[in-house]
């Protein structure tokens, strides 16, 4: 009876296995995707996974204009802890980032995603802050005209922004915002909601603004929508360096991860790579092993 309890436990496992089709690890990206992981980063506590938020960290609040104190963003972790896991593995991205421009200049970068919720602006935000920590001029442009979120990160108003430029209303010079308590990072947030995004952002506007803040900055970010359901990324992509997938660890569908690449590719995007987000950190996998250990380190000579 032990025995056939365990042969039925081991098969249930496999059974799960195998119908649970999503990406999980840099191995399954490599093997479905057939592309470079350029990050993997760790599940962490206020990221866009509608996790139980924990005692607010007295570090995190701030002063708006009228005194009122506010609690800055959880998804800020490479700000609010730089100490933490999550904030080393985006450091590591930031380094990685920068080994692909060694044939080429990398400075304009955008990211999207398969589907919603993978952690994509979540990513721009940190690897933009990552990026000016180390001395880089960062912009980080919001340039999904559906569902913004960078400005809610970095609290500040979203009164006026992209589409308010690509529509002649004003200068992008008076678009551009500073990011609280980040020096060398800029925000272009993303102004009103147009009707009509993909319009807007394949508009030769469009490039011509990123050609003349291309040599403004070391690095440009765009937060764009979810490929996998919408043309805006494809769009913006063209204009660019070069795309990030980000895919979410055992929530991607690998088949959703396939059409998004195929979507990106078809629409002659290049794509540098992929950014694994929401890596488990109780899956006792050896890369969260890895930055437990360096974030012990980190603390004990700190």
């Amino acid at each position: 009876a032990g025995v056939l309890g365990l042969m039925i436990g081991c098969f249930m496992v496999f059974l799960l296995e195998y119908l649970n089709q999503t990406i999980k690890s840099a191995k399954d990206v490599e093997r479905h995707l057939h592309l470079t992981t350029l990050g993997e980063i760790p599940a962490f506590e206020g990221e866009e996974r509608g996790k139980k938020k924990g005692p607010i960290n007295p570090l995190r609040l701030k002063q708006n204009g009228r005194g009122k104190r506010l609690k800055q963003s959880d998804n800020l972790i490479a700000q609010s802890d730089p100490k933490a896991p999550a904030s080393e593995a985006y450091r590591s991205l930031r380094t990685n980032i920068g080994y692909l421009g060694i044939d080429q200049k990398i400075k304009v970068i955008p990211l999207t995603s398969a589907s919603p919720t993978e952690g994509k602006s979540t990513t721009c935000a940190n690897l933009a802050i990552s990026m000016a920590q180390a001395g880089k001029k960062v912009l980080l442009v919001e340039a999904d005209l559906r569902k913004p979120k960078v400005h809610h990160y970095f609290n500040v108003p979203n009164d006026v922004g992209l589409v308010q430029i690509l529509l002649d209303e004003l200068p992008y010079e008076r678009a551009i915002k500073k990011a609280t308590d980040q020096p060398n990072l800029d925000l272009i947030c993303a102004g009103f909601i147009p009707p009509n995004p993909a319009e807007i952002l394949g508009s030769k506007k469009m490039s011509q603004l990123i050609e003349t803040l291309r040599p403004l900055y070391d690095l440009i970010i765009l937060d764009t929508p979810p490929v996998g359901q919408l043309t805006d990324a494809a769009i913006i992509g063209k204009m660019t360096d070069g795309m990030i997938l980000v895919v979410a660890s055992g929530e991607t569908n690998i088949d959703l991860a396939k059409f998004a690449k195929t979507n990106l590719i078809q629409a002659g995007v290049n794509i540098l790579g992929v950014v694994l987000t929401k890596i488990d950190k109780k899956a006792g996998g050896a890369y969260y092993y890895r930055y437990y250990q360096y974030d012990q380190y980190y603390y004990k000579e700190g």
